[in-house]
């Protein structure tokens, strides 16, 4: 059973992007929607929905400084690995973490969950260097998260990783 959920991890994270659409609210009142792919420091970059099926998903760059807020689709595969905490799902976690990471402190975000689902994952692991690799996730995470519920929520897996360690 938990290979088959990791399986449909592995094949719903690539298609994710294809399915989930952020909005980007800017200043002069527009909004842009598509997946938010990538930040840098002094702007967003956002791949827009292909113009037609089938061809390549055109990308744009949106200064920060013309944001107003961002409104953060559902994440299906989050939802997925949240009902699935299992070490057999750690890649596909990782992946995640690692795509959300940069926009921990961003409102409404779901850093802060990809971030905690990993770090859950980590310690079910005998591995002592997963337990380190946990703790400094949610050390982040308690320290950049957005939301006081998600920093609340980091403080107790830092625990729990250092009551592993």
């Amino acid at each position: 059973m938990k290979t088959a959920s990791a399986l449909l991890l592995g094949l719903m994270l690539p298609a994710a992007p294809l399915l989930a659409l952020d909005q980007i609210h800017l200043q002069n009142g527009t909004v842009r929607e598509g997946k938010i792919t990538g930040i840098e420091q002094n702007s967003f970059r956002l791949s827009l929905p292909p113009p037609l099926p089938g061809q390549p998903a055109p990308t744009t760059t949106i200064p920060r400084a013309d944001v107003t807020k961002i409104v953060f689709d559902p994440d299906p595969v989050l939802e997925a690995m949240a009902k699935n905490i299992s070490l057999s799902s750690m890649a596909s976690a990782r992946v995640r973490w690692e795509a959300l990471a940069p926009l921990l402190a961003m409102p409404e975000s779901r850093a802060a969950q990809a971030g905690s689902i990993l770090g859950e994952i980590l310690l079910l692991s005998p591995d002592r260097a997963r337990h380190e690799e946990a703790l400094t996730i949610y050390q982040r995470i308690e320290t950049d998260a957005w939301n006081p519920t998600d920093r609340e929520a980091a403080k107790r897996g830092r625990l729990r990783a250092m009551l592993r360690l």
